[in-house]
This record gives C-alpha cells, sequence and structure tokens, in this order.
C-alpha cells in the first residue's frame, strides 16, 4: 500500500480506501472492475481532495456476500461505508455501473451526497451491451482464454483509437493477467444481473444535487442517447462529452480529473 493510504473494511466486508486532502471525493467503479482502475484519475485528484475509493460488492477484496444482490444493495453498502468513517457529507463520481449506484445513494441519502459526477453511466443498460456482456459470461464459463475473453470485451469498452496503441491488446490482457484480485466468475454473474435489473428513469427527476454528466463521444456502451437521456432527466445537469471510448477513466484521465475538478472546486 502506497504512502499515505490507508484502507480497511466495513463490518459489511467492503474495502476501503482513503488517500489524499480537502473535500470530500468518493469515486465508485463500474461493472467487473475494482477501485485500482481509479489509479490514474486518483493520483491527479488526491492533491485537491480526501478521496474514498471503494471495491464494489464481489470485486477486488471486498468479497461476494450473496449469491444475487440488486444495485440497491450495492449502494447500501456505499452509505454504510460512509456511515461507519464517519463521512457526513461527500461528493461522488460513479463510473459505468458505479454511476448507477451513485445515482442510487443521492436518492436515498441526498444529505450525504453534494455533488454527483456521472461519468459513461446510462438510466438503464442499452441491449447491445448487455448482450456482449453475456456473451463474455458464457466465454468465462466455459474456460475460455484471458486472450479471448480481452478479445471480444475490450472493443466495447475501448475506443478504436485507443486499442490501435501498438501493443495496447497485450497491456490489457497482462493487466488482467496480474490483477491480485481477479473477479470470481459468479461475481460477474450477480454483478451483470443486477446491472440488467436496474433503471432509474423515472427516479431521475428526483435528484436535487449539482450534477455533470460526462460522457465519452465513442462510448458503446453508454452512447450519446444513453447518455444524453441521463442529463436531460435530472434537473440543471450539466453534460459534457471527452472523445473517449466507454472507459473515460483509463483512456483520459488527466482529462477526466479536469473536468471533475472544474466542476467540483472551479480550477
Amino acid at each position: 500500500m502506497a504512502a499515505g493510504v490507508e484502507h480497511g473494511w466495513s463490518s459489511r466486508g467492503i474495502h476501503w480506501q482513503r488517500r489524499g486532502s480537502g473535500p470530500n471525493l468518493t469515486l465508485v467503479i463500474g461493472f467487473g472492475q475494482d477501485s485500482s482502475a481509479w489509479q490514474f484519475v486518483a493520483d491527479e485528484l488526491a492533491h485537491d481532495f480526501s478521496l474514498l475509493l471503494i471495491d464494489n460488492r464481489g470485486a477486488g477484496r471486498s468479497p461476494n456476500l450473496d449469491e444475487s444482490f440488486m444495485l440497491e444493495d450495492l449502494a447500501s453498502d456505499l452509505i454504510h461505508v460512509h456511515s461507519e468513517l464517519n463521512v457526513s457529507e461527500t461528493a461522488i463520481v460513479g463510473q459505468s455501473m458505479g454511476g448507477a449506484i451513485s445515482q442510487l445513494v443521492a436518492l436515498e441519502e441526498p444529505t450525504l451526497v453534494s455533488h454527483l459526477v456521472l461519468l459513461n453511466s446510462f438510466a438503464v443498460l442499452p441491449t447491445a451491451p448487455r448482450l456482449a456482456f453475456e456473451a463474455v459470461y458464457g466465454l468465462l464459463k466455459h474456460g475460455a482464454s484471458l486472450e479471448d475473453v480481452i478479445g471480444n470485451l475490450s472493443p466495447w469498452i475501448y475506443a478504436g483509437d485507443f486499442l490501435a496503441a501498438p501493443g495496447r491488446i497485450d497491456e490489457l490482457i497482462s493487466a488482467a493477467a496480474n490483477n491480485p484480485y481477479p473477479q470470481p466468475i459468479h461475481s460477474y454473474r450477480a454483478q451483470l444481473d443486477a446491472l440488467t435489473a436496474f433503471n432509474s428513469a423515472d427516479l431521475l427527476p428526483g435528484i436535487g444535487q449539482p450534477t455533470l454528466v460526462i460522457g465519452g463521444s465513442q462510448d458503446l456502451v453508454a452512447g450519446p442517447a444513453a447518455t444524453d437521456s441521463l442529463a436531460l432527466r435530472i434537473r440543471g445537469a450539466t453534460l459534457t462529452y471527452l472523445d473517449t471510448g466507454h472507459a473515460s477513466h483509463v483512456e483520459a484521465p488527466g482529462e477526466v480529473a479536469d473536468v471533475i475538478r472544474g466542476f467540483l472546486i472551479g480550477r
């Protein structure tokens, strides 16, 4: 663990990590990932914020406590971590499924969430990426190689220009192979089922916090139609796009950090 980083587990077994100094900012990662995916964004933001990073149930160092769950359960986990750490107010950034979780937290505990940033997120997971994630589950279930899994998943997650860089696919395969906390297949299934059941479209008008929606112009999961619809349903939401795919936090971490910083503290 890097110097200046504190980490632990909630009484529910949810792993958390704290670093940096300044106003509170919680980072909530998306489907199939753990909080280490925020690494480069967190490196930028730790200069200006006291960061809290969470491993969602079923990923990283947080166990899958049940065979199945809903995103409402993951939102409850997040609220519970803040309560145990005596964090009474924080801005929240949620990426993809993390954005869905963050929507629910903002609705359930409005006094906890001062500002909301939804990155590559949606009100409901569109059909095409859902089917792609189901196909990846089939590969995992039948013991496909990591090369085949990454080869099938990466075009949905990353922009073509990002993937075209020499050696990029090998880098992605190596990163997955060296992940010390790979996601179990049953946890992939549980998160996908929870994500598939999520639909916040009718709830979004109830979000009252200042909200920034960040889309990726090349995002095939939360495409422009889903991103525009998300922003339109939240009163007064600010909408901006980056020239990225679905993994804006990996493809353009400096830009993501700059946009978040500008929204939250004006610089």
